[in-house]
């Protein structure tokens, strides 16, 4: 789906349509490999003020994707390395704003940017101080995101990468829907032929079962946990899961979760929005976290206090979050400004609860200048989130519990009875790490994995995948369901799916030869 405004969708018209051709010629003036260009002033409109007025469109045929007259600076051709999860045409521009993409991050001297720096941070000033639910305040936000993005054109060559198409494939013993671009497949209503237990592959190793301190997923995540909302079988949009419903205020500013009751965690313990005050303060100041930034940073951002800690940097202040249960079930949320992916960003795993009081918490008070732990903690840090003694004692919400796990090998996962929704209808699923993409296809030919697909970091090796092996059999939208030959007289379930991607790939054309831009275009 392509974001809704005009501004927006002409630009990615633009770039999907020439972006080889601009990057074969990249400037009719290239200088020679290595020689700086001269600096070109590039016109602006007037964007000091906080107008509120709905920009013109911009028809597509006048908006070049990589513009002739473009300053080149003493900088080498690198990636922006952000990967947008959740993109909605509601997310698009403020997921555009997170840090990691700007002009700034391309590795140069300061000073070719100087003339340009002032110009952008107006851009991202005006988007900034327009993030409310409005019309007027998403025209602000429109006009600002494409004259900020223009900056960058000014500064180097862009090549988006606006399409990518996912892959699944699994065994005939396996009944399953074909996961959304999403990824975070539930497999609570799966069923299996035959043992009860699916085979699966782990690119890695899951290190922590810790949700604040977990980058990605990781293997099973989604089966043993669960949020605030889902995405159902992977699509958008974000659908309520552990929440049964809720509201959001007229400015966007605060939300307000109704939760199901009757919620078990895995030790028998229920659910309540207290649970999520003390989960969401973790991932917001827990020494472990490492997923801080999603509930209090930049683009996303819980109303909090910050305080200097004892190394003079500022920091989290604990206790101090602006998450309040309100009773037993019903949860407040409190953002500094609206945002207006809020729903897919409480549908992440680090968002996911664990009972209130489990672990200590903040383990280093004395950082943030406070007398003592606000949580004592039940158990030692290790002792719920590792296997010590007869196994971890972590407990999660998700149709499957923690049965095993082994850091480098294996994670066990079994059903758990006390679900709060309909399923599992199969034992327990295993979690086998094997690292190499050729080992993991060879072991699904062998029928030793039950399935392949976005949560095995592709389900075939790209130089062992023949698209004439394909037939296509349901073809709706952007999935497309059918059969794959594997080649050795057998044949399995095959899915694919489009989905928009927004990496970017970034070139210096006074530094990177042509040749090497036509490649890549």
């Amino acid at each position: 789906t392509m974001p809704e405004d005009t501004t927006r969708r002409s630009f990615l018209a633009a770039a999907g349509t020439g972006a080889a051709a601009a990057l074969a010629g990249c400037s009719s003036n290239e200088p020679a490999e290595g020689t700086p260009a001269d600096e070109t002033d590039t016109a602006e409109p007037d964007t000091q003020q906080e107008s509120t007025e709905t920009p013109s469109p911009t028809p597509s045929d006048e908006i070049e994707a990589f513009p002739e007259d473009h300053i080149k600076v003493d900088a080498e051709a690198s990636t922006l390395g952000l990967a947008i999860e959740n993109v909605e045409p509601s997310e698009f521009g403020a997921a555009i704003e997170a840090a990691g993409y700007s002009y700034d991050t391309v590795e140069s001297t300061q000073a070719p940017f100087d003339p340009l720096m002032p110009r952008a941070d107006r851009q991202w000033d005006r988007y900034g101080a327009n993030r409310g639910p409005t019309e007027e305040e998403a025209a602000v936000r429109e006009e600002a995101y494409y004259f900020a993005e223009e900056t960058n054109w000014d500064v180097v060559q862009e090549l988006p990468l606006v399409h990518t198409l996912t892959q699944e494939i699994w065994q005939d013993r396996v009944d399953v829907r074909m996961a959304g671009t999403m990824e975070d497949q539930t497999f609570d209503d799966l069923e299996l032929e035959g043992d009860q237990t699916l085979q699966l592959a782990s690119p890695g190793p899951v290190q922590t079962l810790d949700p604040v301190n977990a980058k990605g997923s990781g293997a099973g995540y989604n089966q043993y946990n669960a949020a605030l909302m889902n995405f159902d079988d992977g699509d958008l949009p974000p659908v309520a899961d552990l929440a049964s419903d809720y509201t959001i205020s007229d400015e966007g500013q605060t939300y307000t979760f109704e939760l199901k009751e009757g919620v078990q965690f895995h030790d028998g313990q229920e659910l309540t929005a207290q649970d999520f005050v003390y989960s969401f303060e973790r991932l917001a100041g827990a020494e472990k976290s490492r997923n801080a930034d999603d509930i209090v940073g930049d683009t996303f951002t819980i109303q909090h206090e910050r305080t200097e800690g004892l190394d003079g940097v500022a920091a989290f202040e604990p206790g101090t979050l602006g998450v309040e249960a309100v009773d037993d079930y019903t949860l407040e949320i409190n953002l500094e400004s609206a945002f207006t992916g809020t729903l897919s960003q409480l549908a992440g795993g680090a968002f996911a609860p664990i009972p209130e009081g489990s672990v200590a918490y903040p383990t280093d008070f004395e950082q943030h200048g406070l007398d003592g732990l606000l949580y004592e903690g039940e158990y030692g840090y290790n002792e719920f989130f590792s296997t010590a003694g007869d196994g971890p004692f972590f407990a999660g919400v998700g149709p499957f519990e923690v049965d095993a796990w082994s850091k480098g090998d294996q994670i066990r996962l079994s059903a758990f009875d006390g679900y709060y929704g309909e399923g599992p209808q199969i034992e327990a699923i295993t979690y086998t790490v094997i690292g190499n993409a050729s080992t993991r296809f060879q072991r699904f030919k062998n029928g030793n994995l039950d399935m392949l697909g976005v949560s095995s970091s592709g389900a075939i090796p790209t130089s062992e995948f023949n698209p004439d092996n394909r037939t296509i059999e349901s073809d709706e939208g952007t999935y497309a369901v059918g059969t794959y030959d594997l080649g050795n007289g057998t044949t399995v379930n095959y899915g694919e799916a489009e989905a928009l991607d927004t990496d970017y790939i970034v070139f210096n054309c006074a530094r990177l030869p042509k040749v090497a831009r036509q490649a890549m275009a």
